[in-house]
């Protein structure tokens, strides 16, 4: 990103993780469930929401699972990708001016999991 992040729960919710480039959801997204319990999130039964740090620098956004409200619901070895609209959808991922992520193509970063906790 070229600024920082739009931070409302409503731009932030546009994030969300997938289990392989177009697997279902794992994490965040409009979907997720914030008052969701580990049981709720183990069981499939609630997808989890991302907690976000955007005070880093500029185009830069760190994010994570809260261990302490869902457990380690992501798998050591699989492969995750964060999917980011851009312009091109109908409500992109903005920048606080408001002006939509514009990108080269590249809307979905994958990285594998290495260790929990």
């Amino acid at each position: 990103m070229s600024g920082s992040p739009d931070a409302s729960t409503h731009n932030l919710r546009k994030l969300y993780l997938t289990e392989g480039p177009e697997g279902p959801v794992a994490a965040g997204g409009p979907s997720c469930d914030p008052a969701a319990s580990e049981a709720d999130v183990a069981s499939g039964a609630a997808i989890p929401c991302l907690r976000f740090d955007t005070a880093v620098r500029t185009g830069e956004i760190r994010f994570s699972i809260d261990p302490d409200r869902y457990g380690y619901p992501l798998e050591v070895g699989v492969r995750y990708f964060l999917h980011i609209p851009d312009e091109s959808t109908a409500d992109p991922f903005i920048d606080v001016c408001g002006e939509p992520l514009r990108s080269d193509g590249a809307t979905r970063f994958g990285f594998t999991v290495d260790t929990m906790g």
